[in-house]
């Protein structure tokens, strides 16, 4: 089971995206369709730049949100920055 990211560009106008996804969370956690564990993380990323990205990083249970967002498989983050963005149950923090 793989972890997803999706990269939501400049922090200042990623409101848009990151409210679709929350909606679209609640949306399959009211369904049944993602249990316990299923948790997204944001964190804000720089690579080398003045600016930095809203990352949000998708736990394998939230792999049907993740898909629909638009999200990829990614290696498994580090955990240092990661902040909870949508929790179904107990957190599911990389170690």
């Amino acid at each position: 089971m793989s972890w997803y990211k999706l990269n939501c560009g400049d922090p200042l106008l990623s409101d848009p995206v990151v409210t679709g996804v929350i909606e679209a969370f609640e949306q399959y956690r009211r369904d049944g369709q993602i249990g316990t564990g299923a948790s997204i993380y944001s964190r804000h990323e720089s690579r080398n730049s003045l600016h930095c990205e809203l990352i949000l990083y998708f736990t394998p249970e939230t792999a049907p949100v993740a898909r629909r967002v638009g999200a990829r498989p990614c290696p498994v983050p580090r955990r240092r920055g990661l902040a909870p963005l949508a929790e179904a149950g107990e957190r599911q923090l990389p170690k």
